[in-house]
């Protein structure tokens, strides 16, 4: 008979750690290290199944505040300050929310799976304040089905031509992005894409006839770009029949 797993040990004491660190906020009141069933029954804190925190989920908790140095996974908070190097030591994150903070300055050009772990299946960070380039790194992240980094203030640029690996890819979200250049070809090599979002950036070109070889898409967002020329599907016709927003 096997014993059931275990959750990791120090996680409670780390999580009580991060409410300190906030000033002990009312939302996060029920964390508590008397309260039954430890930090899997604390609000706002997601656990897999061998009881290790996966994710934090304080979108909605009105936490403000500089990023604690003792964080472990996370989905969302409010925060300030720079892109949390500290996950770096979450090796087992699947899901990692950072959506509408007040985060700043240029990503880490080093964000692949020995930063951010391997099993990183959806990684958010629109609508900060980020600059610099979009990290071509983050293509190394090959088990992605969903990035979303819109409404960041990004330097002018092309999306990077390494995304052509996030081949398991089913969500892009990458709109008002200050993308320029002409479409970008690596989105043509992402098979599984059902949501692509370009909309609101420089984009020029014509839209490529291979476009509508992805025959997975249901959403795609283009507005506000500089495209020209005629939309041609290429000769092997129009596979993309699951549309239902263009």
């Amino acid at each position: 008979m096997h014993q059931a797993p275990q959750p990791a040990v120090g996680e409670a004491a780390l999580l009580l750690k991060i409410k300190s660190s906030w000033g002990d906020p009312p939302a996060l009141a029920g964390w508590n290290a008397s309260a039954a069933g430890a930090h899997s029954d604390w609000p706002h804190v997601g656990c897999d199944t061998a009881g290790r925190v996966a994710n934090l989920t304080l979108a909605s908790a009105g936490i403000t505040g500089p990023f604690p140095d003792a964080i472990g996974d996370l989905s969302g908070p409010g925060i300030s300050g720079m892109f949390p190097t500290a996950l770096y030591r979450c090796a087992s994150i699947e899901y990692l929310n950072l959506r509408r903070n007040n985060l700043t300055g240029e990503l880490p050009s080093e964000m692949g799976p020995s930063h951010l772990g391997e099993s990183l299946t959806t990684l958010i960070l629109d609508d900060n304040l980020f600059t610099g380039a979009i990290p071509p790194d983050l293509s190394s992240l090959t088990r992605l089905q969903t990035l979303s980094l819109s409404n960041n203030p990004f330097d002018a640029g092309e999306l990077p031509a390494s995304f052509k690996n996030l081949i398991g890819l089913v969500c892009l979200w990458a709109d008002n992005c200050s993308l320029v250049g002409e479409f970008p070809s690596s989105v043509l090599e992402m098979p599984e894409l059902k949501m692509l979002a370009l909309s609101n950036n420089a984009l020029t070109g014509s839209i490529p006839p291979k476009l509508w070889s992805l025959n997975k898409l249901l959403i795609l967002d283009l507005f506000l770009n500089n495209f020209t020329g005629d939309v041609v599907v290429d000769g092997n016709g129009m596979a993309a029949k699951s549309l239902i927003v263009i």
